[in-house]
């Protein structure tokens, strides 16, 4: 499974794939958390959070602050498919939601989209599927700086800046949710 993720790691960039200047790096940071953990393994989305590592450091450096991310209890729960805990992030998600943004969530609720459709995406991936790279970036620094909180209020962030477009039926917004890496964000107005 590694290695068909591989190119599909930020397949835009090039820097993945068989002839990426990072292929090899990266599968080896993947096959020593596999190792490493067993119990967890390789599971997909590790590689977007492993990639990110290695635009900044080593192949060994990477290893540690991979390990070390999915060790929080966040992310823990997630890769380790704990349904209770996966549930409780999305409660805790639309507890928020509804809080922040009501008109959109009303719209979510009537149209019956749930935040399970796109949220565990984002949250595995710590947004590097989503977002732009200069912007998941951003969301990473702020994330590693303020905890976990900050996750909740990046998805919440998504959603705000899309609103209007939100604003319509079920398959209009999932298609929207789903494809929203290759919309035009403005990082200011997300992150305002």
């Amino acid at each position: 499974m590694i290695e068909v993720d591989l190119p599909r790691t930020y397949p835009t960039l090039s820097l993945f794939n068989k002839r990426g200047p990072y292929h090899l790096q990266l599968r080896e940071v993947l096959e020593a958390y596999a190792f490493y953990r067993p119990d967890i393994g390789y599971v997909q989305g590790m590689s977007y959070l492993a990639g990110m590592f290695l635009f900044y450091m080593d192949s060994y450096d990477s290893f540690l602050c991979l390990a070390n991310l999915l060790h929080s209890h966040f992310f823990i729960s997630l890769y380790m498919m704990n349904i209770g805990q996966i549930l409780r992030h999305v409660k805790i998600y639309d507890l928020i939601f509804a809080r922040n943004l009501p008109s959109v969530y009303e719209i979510f609720q009537n149209e019956n989209i749930s935040a399970g459709q796109y949220l565990l995406d984002w949250f595995m991936t710590l947004f590097t599927k989503v977002l732009p790279i200069k912007i998941a970036h951003r969301v990473w620094d702020a994330v590693l700086l303020e905890g976990e909180e900050f996750i909740y209020r990046a998805a919440l962030g998504i959603i705000k800046t899309f609103q209007k477009s939100l604003e319509s039926n079920f398959e209009t917004c999932v298609i929207f949710l789903r494809s929203i890496s290759r919309q035009d964000i403005v990082e200011e107005e997300f992150f305002s």
